[in-house]
């Protein structure tokens, strides 16, 4: 049957079933050009490295974790017996140690027995130690650290250094990307270049991580969509440990390389 025969047994003109074919063809084009999106879990493989500004020491607590230190900080943490991270609410709000007027303030209630942290003047939580002579404390919250002392006497501790922390996060070097085109690398609403793809990113606060996703072609010319999985809650976590370890690492007469 020649194509004017077959027109004229389904009663359609010709160049209407051109115009037919083109549009059932170009959806099946349109989704064929998007590329699954392959995931990497990059929470426990990434490289991290609390620090703080302008850090001139570094400890290498093991391959994937660092910390970044200053002489100060280094003579605070010498200095503390004990040590505490705040996991408050909502987790991207920091509470400021910082005088005049702080949001969080510390004491020891010696009929308690227990260092208590406070909201103003609000107890927020306590743990049970008993002071008898001068002790200072190393608490953590977001991007801050505070070392204050405390005395049998009990009543308000005294903030005797407080720093500053930032995050730096170094993805696993799961695929190389130098050679791929039309790269496009975001965290959230963040976009990253491929330095801070390679050499890591740095945030101010361990809870602004979130997943990478890396977009492009590679040098076949193949499209693809990379998502590497970030838990901001699994890092804060690893971060602690990092300084917990730096403070013992320290306290047991180890010296941080420069």
């Amino acid at each position: 049957m020649n194509s004017s025969k077959m027109a004229r047994y389904f009663r359609v003109d010709p160049k209407d079933m051109v115009v037919v074919l083109l549009l059932f063809a170009m959806p099946i084009n349109a989704h064929a050009a998007e590329p699954p999106e392959r995931r990497f879990d990059a929470t426990i493989a990434c490289w991290l490295s609390p620090h703080l500004a302008n850090a001139t020491h570094n400890l290498d607590i093991d391959a994937l974790n660092r910390f970044g230190a200053t002489p100060k900080s280094i003579e605070a943490l010498l200095k503390t017996g004990a040590t505490g991270w705040l996991s408050t609410l909502p987790v991207n709000c920091t509470l400021s140690f910082s005088s005049p007027k702080p949001v969080l303030n510390t004491a020891y209630d010696s009929e308690k027995n227990a260092i208590q942290v406070l909201l103003h003047t609000s107890v927020l939580t306590s743990m049970k130690m008993r002071v008898t002579k001068p002790l200072c404390v190393l608490f953590g919250q977001r991007d801050q650290l505070a070392v204050f002392r405390f005395t049998s006497k009990g009543g308000a501790g005294e903030l005797i250094w407080l720093g500053k922390l930032d995050y730096r996060l170094r993805l696993p070097p799961t695929i190389d990307y130098t050679l791929c085109q039309d790269l496009t690398i975001t965290m959230g609403e963040r976009t990253l270049t491929q330095k801070e793809l390679a050499e890591g990113v740095t945030v101010d606060c361990v809870d602004q991580f979130s997943d990478v996703l890396v977009r492009g072609q590679s040098p076949m010319g193949k499209p693809f969509v990379h998502r590497y999985e970030i838990d901001a809650k699994k890092l804060t976590s690893r971060a602690w440990k990092t300084l917990t370890q730096t403070h013992s690492f320290l306290r047991n007469g180890g010296t941080p390389g420069r």
